[in-house]
């Protein structure tokens, strides 16, 4: 039976038990008190009643284990599951296999485990496959980098748009934070406060005023300055850098991000700098032909305005 209908029956249960005789009316406080209890446990009977079966079936569910191995990914599911999602995890698979492509002999933490439909993971470590097999990888990817989560929640494989490397570049121009001001003048320790490498030394609202503290401005660049830091050291890295990030053996975001790039950490710093400001948004210049439609309609106006009875009176 269904949670909901389990619900209403015990509801009418506990109707059934008010409206029997002598419930409604004659009826001490005693005796109501009774009653509720009575109809409170009876609740707690069904509740405890189908968190036990749902074990039951969750035992059964996981007694019957099947295992994809695609690649690097492990997808452990059901069999009756397991006939549905391989075909879409082969085929996601052959689209993330370049940027995850090494040259070193497969170690052991290279695996990314997922589980598919399972009402709790089979194992330690295992991340469950909810949207895509990027999202998921990425997710782990971004644990490896980070074990503490604060760098991002899960590392792209996209690169970040104009749009929002100029957010990052207009954030930083226009701070009045002396460390967003020094970090664009070329402080490269500045710079890593910016994007949170390190703690800031100033308040935690490194891009904008406290006054104005909402999550979108406070939040937005730095994020967008984290995942521009992981397109530099990719572009400097070359193929095989997820997979370099993913097995690294360094400690830090940085030294992993640099390590997996193959440069200095400064180096790395230095290139994000350069990059943000190469996202200076270009100022628009008047089209040729724009121009000159401007200068005919201010000629025509001038013409009609010559013809007009007042400029020949006189």
């Amino acid at each position: 039976m269904c949670r909901p209908a389990m619900i209403l029956w015990g509801l009418f249960s506990a109707a059934a038990v008010l409206l029997t005789p002598g419930a409604a009316g004659g009826q001490t406080v005693e005796e109501y008190r009774a009653r509720v209890e009575e109809i409170s446990k009876l609740l707690e009977d069904l509740e405890q009643a189908r968190l036990e079966r749902e074990r039951v079936r969750d035992e059964q569910l996981m007694s019957r284990l099947d295992t994809i191995r695609v690649g690097k990914v492990m997808l452990v599911t059901t069999p009756e599951h397991a006939m549905a999602i391989e075909t879409k995890v082969r085929r996601d698979w052959q689209k993330l296999e370049p940027a995850l492509r090494s040259d070193s002999a497969a170690k052991s933490g290279d695996e990314f485990a997922l589980y598919y439909r399972l009402p709790y993971p089979p194992g330690p470590g295992i991340v469950e496959f909810r949207r895509s097999l990027a999202r998921e990888i990425g997710i782990l990817l971004a644990a490896r980098l980070d074990p503490s989560g604060t760098f991002l929640n899960s590392l792209p494989f996209e690169p970040l748009g104009k749009q929002e490397r100029e957010i990052i570049y207009s954030a930083l121009a226009t701070s009045a934070r002396p460390v967003a001001n020094a970090c664009f003048l070329g402080d490269l320790v500045s710079c890593r406060s910016v994007i949170g490498l390190i703690q800031p030394p100033e308040a935690p609202l490194v891009w904008y005023e406290p006054e104005v503290p909402s999550w979108s401005a406070a939040s937005l660049p730095s994020l967008f300055a984290r995942q521009l830091l992981l397109d530099v050291a990719l572009e400097l890295g070359g193929d095989g850098t997820y997979a370099r990030v993913s097995s690294s053996g360094r400690s830090g975001v940085e030294e992993k991000l640099s390590g997996a790039a193959g440069v200095e950490a400064d180096t790395l710093i230095s290139r994000w700098r350069e990059a943000v400001l190469n996202a200076r948004p270009k100022t628009q210049a008047v089209v040729a032909f724009e121009g000159l439609a401007a200068l005919a309609w201010v000629l025509g106006l001038a013409l009609l305005a010559t013809r007009s009875s007042r400029w020949r009176s006189g």
